[in-house]
């Protein structure tokens, strides 16, 4: 359930280096090789090999055909025109010498003996790996010089930075990105959480803890099947930069419908070509299982301890939840959009969320994150901006938002309920987890849930809600 908010409803290098980077023989002992002497496990880079590299970078080569370009683009989201691929004998006798089944400078690739295969799984994996690697190194759309050697770019604003609104500027992500940090079971943050959302988004469900930001089994159990269901992504359940590529590929800076058209009253299609592109779960939950209604009015009747009586304390609703029905006030595209989807959240709450409490800002924060990532209105008064500029769902704000204003909620917090008026004046009827009840002198400000008024409703067919 969520509050209205007028006029809408808002839930809501050095000079003398160059990097190598390789794919060994044995791919579990994959490490950066770079153009000095040698360390334990890893060949020294003889001169005669570094000028053997040197003249790969130079010439030679094949540019990668059509059919592999239209397979891996679409997947990294980056252009692999200038990239070109070596695997002829001499290529071979180079990757041999440093021990590497392929390895990566700039834009070549060299393989070994018989490890260029791009139409099988394994040498698609090998493929992706180095394209990786190519990334990592610049985008491929720039062809480094001599004069400027190949380095893997570690910093924002390098050129080499996620696109999608949804996750750039997250430093973790943005160091997964860059091939310096991998997202694993134990992870925690802003981060994880909008890994979590993203998955949840399109319909990998996280049903116990949801976009917790924290990285558990759940989570990763969410992250194997997206890298099943996008190969050649290897299902290990961990966020580096292969995955991370793919998922920010995924999530494409929205292109909304125009400003006039979003503050107009809204309309499935118009609503659809919001959530469709970054929230196809949405749409499929309306079409697959929700009863959805309409109405011009909903507010509650809750009551407001003051210290003596109890008065009436008007709730103005912006829609509610049964689990099987959804109930909205009609507003505008934009404001139904994110009503939709906080309402949608509700219908998938995690089955953790035993509180009134801990189910509202879970949903108001999660929309929220939806929301400013999105591009939308949401709520300024429940944000926060961070120190690279990116303005998140302030936790905080939301917990204080709910317990002000949700019925239910007691007093301090914690997981005991209000859930209506004892027999002695003043008193509260107070449920316990374990569901359990007992009575207590009301505390000055907490609010009994009253009766829920519907104007003018409408039932609206489950037909239409439907994704390209």
């Amino acid at each position: 359930m969520k509050v209205s908010q007028p006029p809408s409803i808002q839930r809501l290098c050095s000079e003398c280096e160059t990097e190598v980077q390789r794919q060994p023989k044995k791919p579990e002992d994959e490490e950066m090789l770079q153009m000095k002497s040698g360390s334990e496990g890893t060949p020294e880079l003889t001169s005669d090999l570094q000028d053997r590299i040197s003249r790969i970078q130079q010439t030679g080569g094949q540019p990668l055909d059509a059919e592999v370009r239209d397979f891996f683009e679409p997947r990294f989201g980056h252009s692999f025109s200038q990239v070109k691929v070596h695997h002829d004998e001499q290529a071979a006798e180079v990757a041999d010498g440093i021990n590497a089944r392929a390895f990566t400078i700039g834009q070549n690739i060299v393989f070994n003996t018989g490890q260029y295969d791009p139409r099988s799984t394994t040498g698609k994996h090998l493929l992706a790996h180095e394209l990786t690697h190519v990334i990592q190194q610049g985008k491929a759309s720039k062809q480094p010089t001599q004069s400027q050697p190949s380095h893997i770019q570690r910093t924002l604003g390098d050129g080499h930075d996620l696109a999608s609104p949804r996750f750039s500027k997250l430093l973790d992500l943005e160091a997964a990105y860059d091939n310096e940090t991998i997202i694993r079971e134990g992870s925690t943050g802003r981060s994880v959480q909008a890994i979590q959302q993203s998955l949840y988004d399109i319909g990998i469900r996280l049903p116990n803890f949801g976009a917790d930001g924290d990285f558990g089994r759940e989570t990763k159990a969410a992250v194997k099947t997206f890298q099943r269901r996008n190969p050649p992504l290897v299902d290990d359940g961990e966020v580096g930069p292969l995955t991370m590529a793919v998922l920010d590929a995924r999530f494409p800076t929205p292109t909304l419908p125009p400003a006039a058209d979003l503050a107009a009253p809204w309309s499935k299609d118009c609503v659809r070509s919001v959530l469709c592109p970054w929230s196809p779960h949405t749409i499929d939950v309306l079409r697959t299982r929700i009863t959805l209604k309409s109405f011009d009015n909903i507010f509650w009747t809750d009551e407001r301890w003051d210290g003596a009586a109890w008065m009436p304390d008007i709730f103005p609703g912006g829609g509610y939840n049964t689990g099987s029905e959804i109930g909205v006030l009609n507003s505008s595209c934009e404001a139904m959009s994110e009503t939709l989807y906080h309402e949608v959240l509700h219908a998938e709450q995690p089955r953790t969320h035993r509180t009134t409490q801990a189910r509202e800002s879970y949903a108001y924060r999660i929309g929220e994150e939806f929301s400013i990532a999105m591009g939308l209105g949401g709520r300024s008064d429940l944000r926060t901006t961070d120190a690279e500029g990116r303005e998140f769902a302030d936790r905080t704000k939301v917990d204080t938002f709910v317990a002000s204003e949700y019925p239910s909620v007691a007093a301090g917090g914690g997981g005991d309920e209000i859930i209506g008026k004892a027999a002695t004046h003043g008193h509260v009827i107070v449920q316990r987890p374990n569901g359990s009840t007992y009575t207590r002198p009301a505390v000055v400000g907490e609010k009994v849930p009253g009766p829920i008024t519907l104007v003018n409703e409408v039932v609206h067919p489950r037909t239409g809600w439907t994704c390209p």
